[in-house]
């Protein structure tokens, strides 16, 4: 429970991430959040994820609210 000491780690991590990100990006002529999808999940980029992310949009709300009545 020493958020305190993880905070100053994580911050850290982030800044390294950050930085790292910058540095892909640049390498790959690609914006730095792009950079990162690719180095996990190749091919990948922030305008594929636009499309997936849309498609969802039709039809995630009405799952939930299925999901939710049969909960109540």
């Amino acid at each position: 429970n020493d958020w305190a000491g993880f905070e100053k780690n994580w911050k850290e991590v982030v800044a390294l991430s950050l930085e790292e990100a910058q540095i892909r990006g640049d390498a790959l002529g690609v914006p730095p959040y792009d950079a990162m999808l690719d180095k996990f999940e190749p091919g990948t980029s922030s305008a594929c994820l636009d499309v997936w992310f849309s498609e969802v949009t039709l039809w995630l709300p009405e799952l939930i609210e299925k999901a939710l009545a049969k909960q109540r």
